[in-house]
């Protein structure tokens, strides 16, 4: 099954999809997934204003993310509306509405190395934070990459690589937990955004006006 493409996964501006021989983070370890095909998808569940051990920079601003890549099952931990592990939201674990907070967004596989593990894998796109600004640049062989392991420029800097991404011209489309989709721009102030990806901030965002 994780092999299986599945086109409603898919966004077809992102090109040919791409087997790409799992997390190379693990590839020295008993969880390696390089001899498995994993097939990925380009949407990412959102775990919100996160704490990251690596490029956290904007991480947990409103203190409601402390976890770090929110590896727990505690949601009082947890920003966003979904956790690394298995844990989600619940409506009344909302409170700064379904309209105002995101569930989803775009992610594009080849930039990020948790990604690369597929669809199916608990590493990959479960757990995508509003933390990394929208289309951070940490694709290879794309203008502003650094291989450099102290950057957070590329493909194992979880904070900024673990963020939405898409091939779309200025920004991603995200739905909202109400099931409204909207494109949000890269631009967007990176505080506003952080709301939206908080479920719990206290603030409120009107969609319609970015």
């Amino acid at each position: 099954m994780h092999e299986v493409w599945i086109s409603t996964y898919l966004c077809p501006s992102d090109g040919e999809p791409t087997y790409w021989g799992g997390n190379p983070y693990y590839h020295s370890s008993p969880a390696s997934t390089k001899s498995l095909n994993s097939a990925t998808a380009n949407y990412g569940a959102c775990i919100g204003n996160q704490a990251f051990w690596k490029c956290t920079t904007g991480g947990n601003m409103f203190g409601t993310g402390p976890s770090a890549h929110s590896d727990t099952l505690d949601g009082n931990q947890i920003s966003g509306v979904f956790g690394h592990m298995a844990w989600s939201a619940k409506f009344n674990d909302i409170p700064d509405g379904l309209s105002n907070t995101i569930a989803v967004g775009e992610v594009r596989p080849k930039c990020s190395w948790h990604l690369w593990d597929g669809w199916m894998h608990i590493n990959a796109n479960s757990w995508i934070g509003t933390t990394g600004p929208i289309n951070y640049p940490t694709c290879k062989d794309e203008p502003g990459y650094d291989p450099n392991t102290s950057s957070c420029n590329n493909e194992e800097a979880w904070g900024t690589a673990q963020g939405f991404k898409s091939r779309h011209p200025g920004g991603c489309n995200f739905a909202l937990c109400d099931g409204s989709v909207h494109f949000l721009p890269e631009e967007i102030d990176y505080e506003t955004y952080q709301r939206l990806g908080d479920r719990r901030d206290g603030g409120t965002v009107d969609v319609t006006g970015l």
